[in-house]
């Protein structure tokens, strides 16, 4: 959709059933998208897209009719309602910077694809799965439990999944808890959580063999499944939602000290709550509820920024626009500094060559407004098949004239 004019640009049926979640892999200018079809699809994205909604410009964009390119599928399992977390690797790897769209690499984690309560990773785009039922809990009855006893490890269906770095996951579950997985081994092993836990149940020695994936920490504060869960820009922390009036904030350091505290508990006056996602600055998040409201708060203080009321029936997402790559070698005109400027004939330039070059500069200063005015924007989704799009104010502006009038 162009989001200057609010049409359509192309639509296609992506899935046999419904989508559960799709992402743009930037780097890689492709789309990935997952469904209730239990399939991943990876489609090809055009090169180009009209600026400055020029309407010759859309002529190298895909039609209705000539939907964008399938490049491959993959079988996974739906059955959680679970979307999947894709990672570029060269966001994580110094050695891949540069390199063209067509040999760029990811990580992407999906529930497992026979053990709803596992993670899966698979590698694009060999497809392969280099790491696969990471969290695995032996379903082999323990005695030290006692009979009857529940595994206090068993955590339920995988909720959330975010690949955070190469190496290390963030899960929430059904039962309420989140999870800190981290891998220790060599990056090009290829692992199995299940094969592990087996060997070491089997092993002739009765000695325990270090898994490949170990749990760093586990924390339940939700009493029931975990319904949104965002972590920051920086990666630094995460938030957590649930049908009770709690959010969670959870500093994701794999080593916090003994005796530290790993969260904090913040209550909002909604009680339920569907999703929850983190502007691009990581200071303020918005909370979808039951209600269709959507709530701001600070990431920080955890105060009210506000409250957003359009939505009929429970807002079921969210999600804050991208912040815009604006060039550093804009100057504060919106115009580019290596743009070189033919000054015409030797007494001067043009009337009619002077108007075009007011006219790009102009339309420059336009994209520019544009693109810092996109970086506020809010999405919204709800049960009421109605989409809202929010303009927010500058949140950080407004601290700083706080600041200023004391």
């Amino acid at each position: 959709m162009d989001t200057r004019s609010r049409r359509t640009i192309v639509s296609w049926k992506a899935h046999e059933d419904g989508i559960l979640g799709l992402e743009e892999w930037v780097e890689a200018s492709c789309l990935l998208t997952s469904g209730r079809d239990n399939k991943l699809n990876l489609f090809e994205l055009p090169e180009t897209l009209p600026i400055l909604g020029n309407a010759s410009s859309t002529s190298s964009l895909p039609s209705k009719s000539s939907p964008p390119k399938l490049l491959y599928t993959m079988d996974i399992n739906a059955l959680n309602y679970c979307r999947f977390s894709l990672l570029d690797i060269e966001a994580e790897d110094e050695s891949m910077k540069g390199k063209a769209r067509e040999k760029r690499e990811a990580w992407v984690a999906v529930p497992n694809l026979t053990n709803s309560e596992t993670i899966d990773i698979f590698h694009l785009p060999s497809q392969t799965r280099p790491h696969a039922a990471i969290g695995f809990v032996s379903s082999d009855p323990d005695t030290s439990l006692g009979r009857g006893a529940l595994d206090p490890d068993k955590t339920g269906l995988v909720m959330f999944v975010h690949l955070l770095t190469p190496t290390t996951i963030l899960v929430g579950t059904e039962s309420g808890h989140v999870l800190f997985f981290e891998y220790e081994g060599r990056a090009g092993d290829v692992t199995d959580a299940r094969l592990d836990a087996h060997a070491v149940k089997s092993s002739s020695l009765g000695r325990k063999e270090k898994s490949r994936w170990v749990r760093r920490w586990k924390e339940k504060i939700h009493r029931e499944a975990v319904m949104g869960l965002a972590v920051s820009p920086s990666k630094d922390f995460a938030l957590s939602v649930s049908a009770d009036h709690q959010v969670v904030k959870y500093y994701l350091d794999p080593y916090c000290p003994e005796g530290s505290s790993r969260f904090e508990i913040f209550k909002i006056n909604q009680l339920g709550n569907s999703s929850i996602h983190i502007n691009g600055t990581g200071r303020v998040c918005a909370v979808a509820g039951w209600d269709g409201n959507v709530r701001l708060f600070s990431t920080k203080s955890f105060k009210s920024l506000g409250t957003l009321s359009y939505h009929r029936d429970t807002c079921h997402i969210l999600s804050f626009a991208h912040r815009s790559s604006i060039p550093t070698n804009f100057n504060a005109t919106g115009v580019h500094a290596n743009l070189e400027i033919d000054s015409g004939t030797e007494n001067g330039s043009s009337d009619e060559e002077e108007d075009t070059d007011e006219s790009n500069e102009g339309g420059m200063r336009k994209m520019n407004r544009q693109a810092l005015s996109r970086d506020h924007w809010l999405a919204t989704g709800g049960v009421d098949k109605r989409v809202a799009v929010w303009e927010l104010m500058d949140f950080e502006k407004r601290s700083v004239n706080k600041k200023s009038t004391r």
